[in-house]
């Protein structure tokens, strides 16, 4: 099992551990991202994502799934 270290706010680093089909999803995320060079852009949107209290709770999965979408073009949504 894969193990990924998040930066969280009140932990500087926390160590969480994943299904695969999480690890599958960032890696094709990942791949996307690097892709249609968007890196930048991808960073930036998580970045705004960690200031937000509303994605305190979230996975990093659901993060990085909300962060590519808005870096898409999606439109901000209040429930994701």
């Amino acid at each position: 099992m894969l193990v990924f270290i998040t930066y969280i706010s009140n932990n500087p680093y926390k160590i969480s551990k994943m299904s695969f089909n999480q690890e599958d999803l960032l890696l094709e995320i990942y791949h996307e991202i690097e892709k249609k060079g968007l890196r930048k852009k991808f960073n930036l949107q998580i970045g705004k994502m960690k200031k937000q209290k509303k994605n305190q709770y979230k996975t990093i999965s659901e993060r990085w799934e909300y962060a590519l979408y808005r870096v898409k073009g999606g439109k901000s949504q209040d429930n994701y």
